[in-house]
């Protein structure tokens, strides 16, 4: 299958893990001073992917730890989340549970 090359705001993705409707992406730009970036992306069904949490850097191995970094956080609170709702034995709270957590996040990170 031949996918398209995907990109955001310049930044071609070389790489991405996805969640569920959620991913973390690596990037990489050849004319920015921080050729390389990480982002959180929400995948909205229908629209355009919501890339945000730029994280930038000059060298790509930096790049690839905060990747790898970031893949492994967002595995950690998927984890939690999904232990928390077992503990409610409401299975179908997940998502709902995860996104009110993502916002809440987003809204300390402001």
């Amino acid at each position: 299958m031949n996918e398209q090359k995907k990109t955001n705001a310049g930044y071609f993705i070389r790489d991405r893990f996805r969640f569920d409707e959620f991913e973390i992406v690596l990037g990489e730009h050849q004319t920015q001073k921080d050729m390389y970036v990480t982002w959180e992306c929400r995948m909205n069904r229908g629209k355009l992917p919501n890339y945000y949490w730029g994280h930038y850097f000059k060298s790509y191995p930096e790049a690839v730890i905060d990747y790898a970094n970031r893949i492994k956080d967002k595995a950690q609170f998927i984890l939690e989340v999904s232990k928390q709702n077992k503990e409610l034995n409401d299975p179908g709270q997940f998502k709902k549970d995860t996104r009110k957590r993502m916002k809440e996040r987003d809204e300390l990170e402001r």
